[in-house]
């Protein structure tokens, strides 16, 4: 990355997240100027059934004084290799500029999210000045509005096995549990309370099996 962005220690490649190409392309045609309507497209694999997986896609119109600005963000939608992409204007008549795609693992949008799982990989590519009638009779074209992406379930949670429970001890919606029924479970205050409502019921059982015994 141009940044030094440093990509996840736990990925194994096509099993886990990874972002494998990024094409940027206008729409209709023609080369890439400033005020045109611009599609990012970002070929990813998504671990699992990619329901916790989640795309954020970036850009900067200075490729030496990196400032990254989010344009939106598309979830995984399936595993395997997925083809995502997302719509945006391309700002300015700056020569060099480059768009990012960062894959992570739950969380939320980070320019480098720094997950044990997530990855980001930098496209950058040549401007050409938008002329000066079409600037002036057109204007910028604008991208389709990208909606924010739907809440991740915390029911995913109990997909989680015990080869892969440092997801669950790594990401934002689950907890690993360990004892007799260890596993992954939703890390929330209404998991919590359902845990301690089973904890009393199992300690009455045992309470009532060991009247029953001396009986």
């Amino acid at each position: 990355t141009l940044d030094g962005c440093i990509d996840g220690a736990n990925g194994v490649y096509h099993r886990d997240e990874s972002v494998d190409q990024i094409t940027v392309s206008t729409i209709g045609g023609g080369s890439l100027q400033a005020g045109t309507l611009a599609e990012i497209e970002a070929k990813v694999w998504a671990w699992s059934d990619g329901s916790q997986d989640m795309a954020d896609f970036y850009y900067t119109t200075n490729v030496d004084s990196l400032e990254w600005k989010l344009i939106g963000s598309r979830p995984a939608g399936g595993s395997g290799e997925r083809t995502l992409k997302i719509q945006y204007t391309i700002p300015s008549n700056s020569p060099l500029q480059a768009v990012r795609v960062s894959i992570r693992y739950q969380g939320i949008p980070n320019e480098c999210p720094g997950g044990g799982w997530d990855e980001s990989d930098d496209l950058v590519f040549a401007v050409d000045p938008a002329p000066a009638s079409f600037a002036a009779a057109v204007g910028p074209q604008a991208p389709i509005p990208v909606p924010p992406p739907k809440a991740m379930d915390p029911s995913h949670c109990a997909q989680i096995g015990e080869k892969d429970r440092k997801r669950c001890k790594e990401g934002t919606l689950c907890i690993w549990k360990g004892g007799r029924n260890k596993g992954c479970y939703p890390n929330t205050r209404r998991y919590r309370a359902k845990v301690k409502a089973t904890k009393v019921s199992t300690s009455d059982d045992d309470t009532v099996q060991r009247k029953q015994q001396k009986l």
